[in-house]
């Protein structure tokens, strides 16, 4: 009676062992715009697809899906089907997670990946600012209940603040919900980094 129930189990299973996940090296034609500069490797996403299962499934931190592609929001609702996604970049985008990567020629990934080192710049101290600064320069979009602020200097971008504040891409996201982009931080603007 068991092996039978096991056997039905298996049965069920197979289609889903028997799928596979592409990533390629060779930039598909539908992708997100603004997507990390030199992107090396994509994967096309598939209905019902989501940031945490493609992480997973790529052995890729989940905090890169968004630094790698600004464009899918926070709570990754906005995936859409047929659409490419950045997995990796060469060289790294500024903040990027330490992690470890499937080869970018990887084409058909089986569940064991061989994998490359990535290596990750350490973060920098992040000195955030105890009071809230002027109201004028907090960038718009901050929630109001934001407790921590850093000022965004030249080369910063809201992977290195959220890394080195030691703060999860997603919270830097939700505590600075705004009309902005990663792409235009305002130099000199207090973003949040705790609540």
């Amino acid at each position: 009676m068991i092996f039978s129930k096991v056997t039905a189990f298996a049965a069920l299973l197979a289609p889903l062992a028997a799928a596979t996940r592409n990533s390629t090296s060779v930039k598909p034609s539908g992708h997100y715009d603004n997507e990390a500069p030199g992107c090396t490797s994509w994967y096309v996403v598939k209905p019902g697809d989501t940031c945490q299962g493609i992480a997973d499934w790529f052995q890729v931190p989940y905090d890169n899906i968004y630094s790698l592609n600004p464009d899918i929001n926070a709570t990754c609702t906005n995936l859409i089907p047929d659409i490419a996604i950045c997995l990796s970049a060469s060289p790294r985008p500024s903040g990027f997670v330490t992690s470890y990567l499937p080869t970018a020629n990887a084409t058909t990934l089986p569940r064991s990946v061989p994998i490359a080192a990535v290596e990750t710049p350490a973060p920098e101290a992040v000195a955030p600012t105890v009071a809230a600064p002027p109201a004028d320069e907090i960038r718009s979009g901050v929630v109001p209940e934001c407790k921590r602020y850093y000022q965004v200097f030249p080369g910063d971008t809201c992977e290195s603040i959220s890394l080195a504040a030691g703060i999860a891409m997603t919270d830097f996201m939700r505590w600075n919900n705004a009309a902005w982009s990663c792409k235009d931080l305002a130099l000199g603007s207090y973003v949040c980094v705790g609540l």
